[in-house]
């Protein structure tokens, strides 16, 4: 059993640092990079200090065990960066992680009954919330390895973690059984075993490489293998889109998009990510949307026209996500826009929803 358990960790660790290396090496070209090597750091430095054959080292102690308290938070980070592509931190991401390692470091002190029961809630919370977007974004998500991925592996991941932290609170503090440190340990292996193997696969679509261009200048990518049935539909989806402007439809989905074009909900899926060149639905949708914005916050006629009424025309149901993603793609918000094109500063331009 002790050696099981040593296997399965060390294996683990040569494992994660093989991964940290390549997304290193790929540093520039990979957006989740950043965060994929801070979490394989954490999951490393719990799988040491948990290891019943650590025997402690101070120094090096300072470093893991602040690591080991924030792998709920850059499990988090991580899903959101692979799977969305949000790749900034906020202070509001700074503030999770502060309050995390706060609450990790009050287990160990006085009150450390509360910390703990704030650090495994905080957590818990953190991988809760980290689950459900990884599956909220299951049906917008047009890379097919991506989705696999999506479906199987981080749900596993997550599962992982969270079953780690019930076993730590049921055993309050005490030293586990050797049985659950092998477990615990095999099942670490063979996760990152899973991972690595499905990550270093040549598939060029699992990590993007750029992000994409407005929908207006957006390249069309062809594909040796595209059929000539495909590139009609491609053409017909943006007729449907340009004309039609089918994006306007309030809770628009692929599914119903398909239905429009009367093709199988995958095959729309390749031709927007093969040919169109997205990764993502919403990010196709919301090009179209900011594009149609801009042309309306720009005209004179319209100028008058509240921010939430043009959020509402464009198919948004509030006007925070539109705001976002106007924001995202101009770097401005609607308000500030309309006002540098026409140089307005009516109060009713723009007097809902300004940011």
């Amino acid at each position: 059993m002790a050696l099981l358990d040593l296997f399965a960790r060390s294996s683990t660790l040569a494992l994660l640092a093989a991964m940290a290396l390549v997304l290193a090496r790929d540093f520039r070209r990979v957006p989740s990079a950043a965060t994929g090597i801070a979490f394989f750091f954490t999951i490393a430095a719990h799988l040491v200090l948990t290891s019943p054959d650590y025997a402690g080292v101070r120094a090096l102690d300072l470093i893991l065990y602040p690591a080991a308290l924030a792998v709920p938070g850059a499990f988090w980070l991580f899903s959101r960066a692979l799977f969305d592509e949000e790749t900034g931190l906020t202070w509001r991401d700074a503030a999770m992680f502060a309050a995390l390692l706060a609450a990790g470091f009050l287990r160990s002190a006085p009150a450390a009954g509360v910390g703990a029961v704030l650090y495994y809630a905080s957590s818990l919370a953190l991988v809760a919330v980290a689950l459900a977007r990884v599956i909220r974004g299951f049906p917008s998500d047009l890379v097919e390895p991506r989705r696999r991925l999506r479906a199987v592996l981080t749900v596993a991941v997550g599962l992982e973690i969270l079953m780690v932290i019930g076993g730590e609170i049921l055993l309050g503090g005490e030293r586990p059984p050797r049985w659950v440190d092998t477990l615990k340990g095999s099942g670490a292996f063979g996760l990152t075993l899973l991972f690595t193997v499905w990550s270093l696969t040549p598939r060029r679509e699992l990590f993007a490489a750029e992000p994409v261009a407005g929908a207006a200048t957006a390249p069309i990518i062809g594909v040796a293998e595209t059929s000539g049935e495909d590139a009609r539909f491609r053409d017909r989806l943006l007729e449907l889109m340009r004309r039609d402007r089918a994006y306007r439809q309030e809770g628009l989905t692929i599914g119903l998009l398909a239905r429009r074009l009367d093709i199988p909900e995958y095959r729309l899926r390749r031709i927007i990510n093969q040919q169109l060149g997205y990764r993502n639905f919403n990010a196709f949708l919301n090009d179209f949307r900011v594009e149609d914005a801009c042309h309306m916050l720009a005209d004179p006629a319209q100028e008058r026209l509240p921010i939430l009424n043009l959020a509402l025309d464009l198919g948004y149901g509030a006007p925070g996500p539109f705001n976002r993603a106007f924001r995202a793609r101009t770097g401005q918000t609607p308000t500030d826009y309309r006002r540098a094109k026409l140089g307005s500063s009516s109060p009713t331009a723009g007097t809902p929803a300004q940011s």
